[in-house]
């Protein structure tokens, strides 16, 4: 006997995070379970849990290869964009005042992303930067 599949629902543009989502797969005209998978695109799935590898085009597809009593059913796709994830520096702290001389001051910060973060000095000639530490050159 014949079966189809109905369509994915929709699935939202989503921002990349490192947080596994879940999708319903589709439902099948048999009642058999739709098998869903990823075709292309930066993700994973296991068990309907879609992981998120990346940014870009994701391209999923649900397959029922049938059984005894019915035929396989024809592949239905869907797809949706995964855009970067917004990030945040915290922990940044100004800093104070220091008397010239005091070397090296040390800066700390941590970003959302987990990235790496780069410190550089804002419009003055007076201060010279070393990876994580800033050194005064000049007073000022």
């Amino acid at each position: 006997m014949q079966q189809s599949i109905s369509n994915f629902p929709t699935i939202p543009t989503q921002s990349y995070t490192r947080v596994a989502f879940s999708v319903n797969p589709p439902v099948t005209s048999s009642g058999l379970s739709a098998i869903i998978s990823v075709v292309s695109g930066p993700a994973t799935i296991t068990n309907s849990l879609i992981t998120l590898t990346g940014t870009g085009l994701v391209q999923l597809a649900a397959n029922q290869p049938g059984n005894v009593n019915y035929y396989p059913a024809s592949q239905v796709t869907t797809s949706f964009t995964v855009l970067p994830a917004h990030q945040y520096i915290q922990g940044f702290t100004q800093l104070q005042n220091q008397p010239f001389g005091v070397n090296p001051i040390t800066l700390s910060a941590t970003d959302t992303s987990g990235l790496p973060l780069s410190y550089q000095v804002d419009l003055t000639p007076k201060l010279g930067h070393i990876k994580t530490e800033v050194r005064m050159v000049l007073v000022g």
